[in-house]
């Protein structure tokens, strides 16, 4: 008979519990970076290699090249403090520093090929 009665609270803590993990885990922590590459003219640069790093953590969070219009993407980015690096052959390496990227963010980024 005693386990009749905890039964029913059994399956409703199970039920919660599984309840609020859906919920932690659809909660989004992170934001996107995106941008196109040009040169001085602003003409649009293919084939650069996109670098981001973590500066918080000094870590290399995530390389890219650029497509036919120079545009760029890193989605799912760690919220953080980010540089950008770009190199393309016949430019010299472009360095931008602290870009705060923050949790939902679409950082929109235009960068330059000298």
């Amino acid at each position: 008979m005693k386990h009749l009665r905890t039964l029913p609270i059994l399956s409703l803590t199970v039920a919660l519990f599984l309840g609020l993990s859906a919920v932690a885990y659809a909660q989004e922590i992170t934001g996107n970076i995106v941008g196109t590459v040009k040169d001085s003219s602003g003409a649009a640069v293919k084939g650069a290699t996109v670098t981001f790093t973590d500066e918080d953590k000094n870590l290399v969070a995530r390389t890219t090249v650029s497509g036919d219009e120079g545009e760029f993407s890193a989605p799912q980015l760690q919220s953080g403090n980010y540089s950008i690096t770009i190199q393309a052959p016949g430019f010299k390496k472009s360095l931008q520093t602290g870009m705060q990227l923050d949790v939902n963010q679409r950082a929109i980024k235009f960068a330059s090929c000298q």
